[in-house]
């Protein structure tokens, strides 16, 4: 149980994020210009964090990248992409 948790689980979650790196690069690829710079960051953080778990599929790891993006400018340009999103845009929209 412990191997599964310390290394199957890991593996799901740069899966995952692999999965969004490419969903938010193609977000940033279509966003419009008031945002595109902060949602181009986001992407790029993304694909970041996808390849450090890749590369150290650990739940250390994972804590720390989180971790780090809490910290960083990428979280900052997040933040503003989805207030720019809420002020923007209705539900629904594509």
């Amino acid at each position: 149980m412990t191997v599964y948790v310390k290394v199957l689980i890991p593996a799901k979650i740069a899966e995952k994020l692999s999965a969004n790196a490419d969903a938010l690069a193609d977000v940033a690829a279509k966003a419009p210009s008031a945002v595109k710079t902060d949602a181009q960051a986001v992407a790029d953080a993304a694909k970041q964090m996808a390849g450090a778990i890749a590369a150290d599929p650990t739940l250390e790891k994972f804590n720390t990248l989180i971790a780090d993006f809490a910290a960083s400018d990428a979280n900052a340009a997040s933040q503003r992409v989805q207030t720019w999103v809420n002020d923007n845009c209705e539900a629904g929209q594509s």
